[in-house]
């Protein structure tokens, strides 16, 4: 599970076929996005034991006597007013957890369930939603959220959303990033261009998976990832 999100978190672009330039992207009017939201919810649960389990990942526990992480996922999703699908990418053991979840929450009978053969990580799982939403519309944005975030700061979450929505619709591949506060080697880091293409947008120039310690520092002290 990711820290909690404790200053706004930034947009990065990535520029995918057919180019769409800075200028173009400020200049052309927006179509109205089609948004399907898709949260991952699969897991195996060893990362919190023995507070999570096999059957039982973190997604499914609540950490402050409230709300599950699914939950609070599906919860900061749904008011989405250019939501027309939404889909649940998890696994035949943990089907009925989520089901649960998803009544709880007033979800159920909105969401459609995909359920994965067999574990095989992130890129399979999005392809998998991604086939599934292609089945009801062409072209859609899909907004693809992981069910174990814990999220601090939900307006400068949601206000990041927007913004991503808004340049997916434009051809770009938008990931959402929080600035690196500390050195750490269990995360991915994002390097963004210095200037930014418009409000907290900016491109994304590489990305490097996990660094150790030394380069850790040596990113963080740059300021920019």
């Amino acid at each position: 599970m990711g820290p909690k999100v404790r200053h706004p978190p930034f947009t990065a672009t990535f520029k995918v076929m057919p180019t769409v330039t800075s200028d173009r992207l400020m200049s052309e009017t927006t179509k109205p996005a089609r948004v399907v939201a898709v949260i991952l919810c699969g897991g195996s649960g060893t990362r919190l034991w023995p507070l999570s389990r096999n059957g039982q990942p973190k997604q499914f526990l609540s950490f402050d006597a409230g709300e599950t992480l699914f939950e609070q996922a599906l919860k900061r999703v749904t008011p989405l007013p250019s939501l027309t699908q939404l889909l649940v990418v998890t696994n035949e053991q943990q089907r009925f957890v989520v089901s649960s979840q998803l009544d709880a929450v007033r979800c159920l009978a909105q969401a459609r369930l995909i359920l994965e053969p067999e574990a095989r990580n992130t890129a399979p799982a999005i392809t998998l939603a991604a086939l599934g939403a292609m089945e009801h519309d062409e072209d859609p944005v899909l907004v693809v959220l992981p069910a174990d975030q814990l999220i601090g700061d939900a307006d400068g979450w949601q206000n990041a959303l927007n913004q991503a929505i808004e340049q997916a619709t434009n051809q770009a591949m938008v990931v959402l990033g929080v600035p690196a506060d500390k050195p750490h080697t269990g995360y991915g880091y994002i390097e963004r261009a210095r200037v930014a293409q418009s409000g907290d947008v900016f491109e994304v120039t590489r990305f490097i998976e996990k660094p150790d310690l030394e380069t850790a520092k040596r990113l963080l002290d740059s300021g920019n990832y």
